[in-house]
């Protein structure tokens, strides 16, 4: 493994790379959600969200229970990656016999005939899934980010945006949104295997086994439990309301989701594997925590702001004039918008130190804090659903920062500290586009309009910032400016990038 200045670069690159296929993701997802939310009906989007939402369960057992293990050991074997790779098709296999079994005993849970061939066909993603497992593992272990990316892109490119829109302008309804996600997955899998190619041959050490299982069960629980609190809300507001309802809390949450989805996989996806290398540093774990805390937060609280104040103008701009409904549920969602990124600090840490029974825990506690606000929600619509699970969320983020403060002995005080300058700029921007948003409602401006007033400016505090950088941004995005400027470094410097 690199070191010194290498690690920092290969750290920077990671992040470069790791940043453009998720991002990638993110805008083709933006893109064929703009073109089918006019093609498409809110209660279509409900019916295939129901089904993500049991599929997504159970690609996190197949995913789950050997990939992560891999990643955080020491050491393997080619047996142990055998045996992975064994164990990931056993699950594959296990998890699509019983979605296809209990698909109408779950449709009962949404009311809606339409789950059971949707969520049938969806089920083919576990045996797709399970043949990429190792190869994924394997590259994110090996730092292998540009590849990862080119696997991200290419198959958002050519499986989730090319298939999706084609069949929604074809008229499939919801199978355009189907066929998005199978093809997504099976592009995304097959360049895996290109990229990193393994052994098919079927393979099963008992103590590999053991090895794998032990990490991975702990990792297991805690993704369950995780899941359970991100799709707890889906299925309130699918059981307890309606797939019209559904469609338009789905449609709110992906617009918040997206930039915090984005931050938080390129943030587990390229710190997981070095933090690992590094678990028996607890110091050297605790300033890096620190400053990535403090960099999220600069990002995520004036991203936050801006979409509170002109969540009309997004959902009109984004979606079309049929879904008004969803902006009082994105403004309350993106009061939690900091900590849904921030927290993927503390979940990717815990499971580099190996914290996965504690983990685990707090992520119970967290799906029920979920399950229980969407029900008292759910007496006031999908905006009474966002507002307590923006609640939850945020009590989940302190659960996790209190089980990293503690495992690295970083101060509450230090934490909190880490924040101010984001809440400054956050308040800045405020004042900046509340004024253009009151003023285009009453003037009667387009979306798009209003929308770029409010990014130009946006873009008249840059100078401001590059001026005052000190002051404004703070020690942490003066260190990232200058790791992102230098080409080079002295191999001598004080380990303070991203290792520290």
């Amino acid at each position: 493994m690199t070191h010194g200045a290498t690690r920092t670069r290969v750290a920077a690159g990671g992040f470069a790379w790791t940043s453009l296929g998720y991002g990638a993701q993110a805008l083709s997802q933006l893109l064929l959600l703009v073109v089918l939310a006019r093609e498409l009906t809110p209660a279509d989007f409900g019916v295939v969200q129901a089904a993500l939402v049991v599929i997504g369960l159970g690609r996190l057992f197949t995913e789950s229970i050997v990939g992560p293990a891999l990643v955080q050991r020491p050491a393997i074997s080619d047996r142990l990656v055998r045996t992975a790779g064994t164990i990931a098709v056993a699950c594959g296999l296990v998890t699509a016999a019983v979605i296809f079994v209990s698909a109408p005993l779950l449709a009962s849970l949404f009311d809606t005939e339409r789950f059971v061939p949707v969520v049938r066909v969806l089920q083919i993603s576990f045996l797709i899934q399970a043949f990429g497992v190792v190869s994924e593992s394997l590259l994110q272990r090996e730092l292998q980010f540009r590849r990862l990316a080119h696997a991200a892109v290419w198959s958002f490119v050519i499986g989730y945006a090319a298939v999706g829109l084609s069949l929604g302008l074809a008229g499939a309804g919801v199978w355009a949104l189907v066929g998005a996600n199978i093809a997504q997955l099976g592009v995304f899998t097959a360049l895996l295997l290109v990229f990193r190619p393994v052994s098919m041959r079927p393979d099963f050490d008992r103590e590999s086994a053991r090895e794998l299982m032990h990490y991975g069960g702990g990792f297991t629980l805690g993704r369950f439990f995780n899941y359970a609190a991100l799709q707890g809300d889906y299925v309130v507001v699918g059981s307890s309301l309606s797939s019209s309802a559904l469609g338009i809390y789905g449609r709110a949450y992906q617009l918040l989701a997206t930039p915090a989805m984005l931050l938080g996989q390129v943030i587990d996806r390229v710190l997981f594997p070095m933090q690992a290398e590094i678990q028996h540093d607890r110091a050297r774990l605790a300033t890096q925590y620190r400053r990535a805390v403090s960099l999220v937060a600069l990002v995520m609280l004036p991203l936050s702001a801006f979409i509170f104040v002109l969540a009309p103008q997004i959902v009109a701009l984004t979606l079309g004039d049929g879904w008004g409904g969803v902006v009082t549920p994105l403004r309350f969602l993106s009061i939690s918008l900091l900590a849904r990124a921030s927290y993927k600090l503390s979940d990717t840490l815990s499971r580099a130190l190996g914290l996965v029974y504690a983990r685990a825990a707090r992520q119970l506690v967290y799906a029920v804090l979920v399950v229980v606000g969407a029900l008292i929600g759910q007496r006031w619509g999908v905006s009474g659903v966002a507002a307590c699970v923006a609640v939850a969320v945020i009590a989940n983020f302190g659960l996790m920062a209190h089980l990293i403060l503690d495992a690295t002995g970083l101060t509450w005080t230090a934490f909190a500290a880490a924040h101010w300058r984001g809440a400054v700029l956050a308040a800045m921007l405020t004042a900046l586009v509340a004024p253009v948003a009151a003023v285009a409602d009453r003037v009667g401006l387009s979306p798009a309009a209003t929308l770029a007033v409010a990014c130009a400016l946006c873009a008249m505090l840059l100078p401001v910032l590059r001026t005052h950088r000190g002051a404004l941004l703070g020690p942490d995005a003066a260190w990232l400016i200058a790791r992102l400027r230098s080409k080079t470094s002295s191999v001598d410097r004080p380990a303070v990038e991203l290792r520290s």
